[in-house]
């Protein structure tokens, strides 16, 4: 995969994303969600 040096901390992550949280809620609705920081915070 190819990243810009912005993200360039990230060319070595190799863990996968177990599809839980926020992700998951993206996921199954297949659309955007926005929450404020406070909700992120509270998010498992």
């Amino acid at each position: 995969m190819a990243l810009s040096e912005r993200y360039a901390k990230y060319r070595e992550y190799d863990v996968v994303p177990k599809g839980l949280g926020v992700l998951n809620a993206v996921t199954r609705e297949n659309r955007p969600l926005r929450l404020t920081a406070e909700e992120l915070q509270q998010t498992p």
